[in-house]
C-alpha cells in the first residue's frame, strides 16, 4: 500500500511520457521485460525546505551483452581540466557558473528496444484486463547504457551549438563568440553537471538563456553561481 508521502514523490519526480506502456506475447514477457524499483530521497532546498525526490530505477544487473546493450563507457572530466579552469578563470577574470540537468538520463534516446515493469502505484492494463509493460523510448537509471546514451546525447547537442572538443579531455568544450575573439565560453562535463566560464557576466546570462531555449526539453536548471 502506497503512503500519501510515497504519491508526492512519484508526483514530483515522475515523467511519463518519456515511455509508452505496450502488451506482450504471454510467452515472451518473462525473457523480454525487465524489473525495477522506486529510490526514495528527502534533500533540502536552497532556502532549507525540505524536497522530496523519487527516482524509478531499471534491474540493469539481469541485463544480457550484445543483447540488451552494447557499449557501456561514458567519460568524465579529469579533475586537472577542472583545476585548470578554475586557474584560468583566476587569471583571466571569468566568470563561473555550474548548470545541473534534471532527470537528464531520461533526456537520452534508449539504443535498443527494452522493456520494464510498470512501476508501483502506476500500473495499468489494457480493456482486455491484458498485464502492459512499458516500452523504452529514452533511457533510464539503472540501464548499463544510459550513462554513455546520456554523454553522446549532450555531445551531439554542444557540437550543433558551435562547441568544439577539446582533444585532450573529451569533457571539455569551447566556443568563442561571434564578432568577438576575446570572449568564449569554456564548458566542463562531469555526468549530468556542467561548469560554464565566459569572460563577461552579460554573454554569460544571455549563453545561458540561449540554451535554455534551445534546449527547453532537456530542462536545464541553473543550480548555483560561483564566483573568485
Amino acid at each position: 500500500m502506497l503512503t500519501n508521502g510515497k504519491k508526492l514523490w512519484m508526483r514530483k519526480c515522475m515523467h511519463w511520457e518519456k515511455m509508452r506502456p505496450m502488451t506482450l506475447p504471454p510467452c515472451l514477457q518473462i525473457e523480454m521485460q525487465w524489473g525495477g524499483r522506486w529510490v526514495y530521497n528527502i534533500k533540502l532546498g536552497p532556502n532549507n525546505e525540505e524536497q522530496y525526490k523519487a527516482r524509478f530505477v531499471a534491474k540493469g544487473y539481469s541485463q544480457i551483452p550484445d543483447i540488451d546493450y552494447q557499449e557501456t563507457f561514458s567519460p568524465t572530466a579529469r579533475m586537472a581540466s577542472i583545476r585548470t579552469l578554475m586557474q584560468i578563470a583566476v587569471q583571466h577574470d571569468l566568470t563561473v557558473h555550474q548548470m545541473d540537468v534534471k532527470t537528464a538520463f531520461l533526456n537520452a534516446p534508449i539504443d535498443c528496444e527494452l522493456y520494464v515493469e510498470q512501476p508501483e502505484g502506476y500500473e495499468i492494463k489494457s480493456k482486455n484486463d491484458e498485464k502492459l509493460v512499458l516500452r523504452l523510448k529514452k533511457s533510464l537509471y539503472g540501464l548499463k547504457q544510459s550513462g554513455r546514451n546520456w554523454n553522446h546525447t549532450l555531445h551531439t547537442y554542444l557540437i550543433e551549438q558551435g562547441y568544439s572538443q577539446s582533444r585532450t579531455d573529451s569533457c571539455v568544450y569551447k566556443k568563442h563568440s561571434e564578432g568577438q575573439p576575446d570572449d568564449y565560453t569554456i564548458v566542463v562535463i562531469w555526468v549530468d553537471d556542467l561548469l560554464l566560464a565566459r569572460k563577461h557576466e552579460s554573454t554569460m546570462t544571455n549563453e545561458k538563456d540561449t540554451q535554455t531555449k534551445v534546449s527547453h526539453e532537456r530542462s536545464w536548471q541553473n543550480k548555483l553561481v560561483l564566483r573568485h
